[in-house]
């Protein structure tokens, strides 16, 4: 990690959250892995997720990215809801997930795949629009 956090420095908030977001889910890939392993390295797998997803959560933050920010706390309550005794952050992070999700369904939301674009608005209904783009030139 300490290579990484010389090549993070150098990098845009958003980017340097998705790369500890990867991070993160391999702790968590490999907490899963070991399945009846060693409590210790179950222990240890969990810890380091949680210290990533951290720091994710904060370069997400930075970067404005509220569904990033979201993901980031649904992990976050995954991975408490595994530890003993940390029920109240478990419940904490939930509810932020929570909060984020509906925060980010209110947002506008654009994107284009294949020969269509579409656009998402949301003001308490979802509208949706999408315009053909066949035919047109680019």
């Amino acid at each position: 990690v300490g290579d990484l956090d010389g090549v993070l420095g150098q990098c845009h908030a958003r980017d340097q959250g998705e790369a500890l977001l990867v991070l993160a889910k391999c702790h968590l890939a490999a907490r899963a892995a070991d399945g009846d392993g060693d409590d210790e390295g179950r222990l240890s797998s969990l810890t380091s997720a949680l210290r990533d997803l951290d720091r994710s959560l904060l370069a997400f933050e930075a970067a404005d990215d509220v569904r990033r920010t979201a993901e980031v706390h649904y992990l976050r309550a995954r991975a408490l809801h595994l530890l003993p005794g940390r029920e109240g952050e478990r419940d904490e992070a939930a509810a932020e997930f929570v909060r984020l999700s509906k925060e980010a369904r209110t947002r506008s939301v654009a994107w284009s795949g294949g020969r269509r674009t579409c656009a998402v608005v949301s003001n308490g209904d979802e509208l949706r629009r999408c315009i053909s783009t066949r035919g047109a030139r680019g």
